[in-house]
C-alpha cells in the first residue's frame, strides 16, 4: 500500500510486480478494478503468473462460499438471557 493507504500503481513496463498485483486481487475478484489499461495489466500478469492466478482462484472460492453462507436469526430470548446474565454479574 502507498503511504495514503491506496494500492501501489501498476506498472506498464515489463513484468508487473506480484506485490502490486496481490494488493488488487480482492478488488479484481469483486469486479472493482477499473477498466482500461489497469485491467489489461492485471489480466496480462495473471496469464503469466501461476502464483497470483492460484491466489485469485482461492479468493474467488472463498467469496463463492460466502454467497451461500446463511446466517441464522438468534433465538429471540437471547437478548433477555444476555442482559440477565450481565445484571447478575454486575450484582456479584
Amino acid at each position: 500500500m502507498s503511504p495514503v493507504g491506496q494500492p501501489k500503481p501498476l506498472r506498464e513496463a515489463g513484468a508487473m510486480q506480484c506485490e502490486a498485483m496481490r494488493e488488487r486481487l480482492m478488488e479484481f475478484a469483486l469486479g472493482e478494478v477499473p477498466s482500461g489499461r489497469e485491467r489489461e495489466l492485471l489480466l496480462e500478469h495473471l496469464q503469466g503468473c501461476a502464483s497470483c492466478t492460484a491466489e485469485l482462484a482461492e479468493i474467488r472460492e472463498t467469496l463463492g462460499g460466502l454467497d451461500v453462507w446463511e446466517i441464522e436469526d438468534p433465538d429471540p430470548s437471547m437478548l433477555e438471557k444476555t442482559l440477565s446474565a450481565l445484571e447478575q454479574e454486575k450484582a456479584d
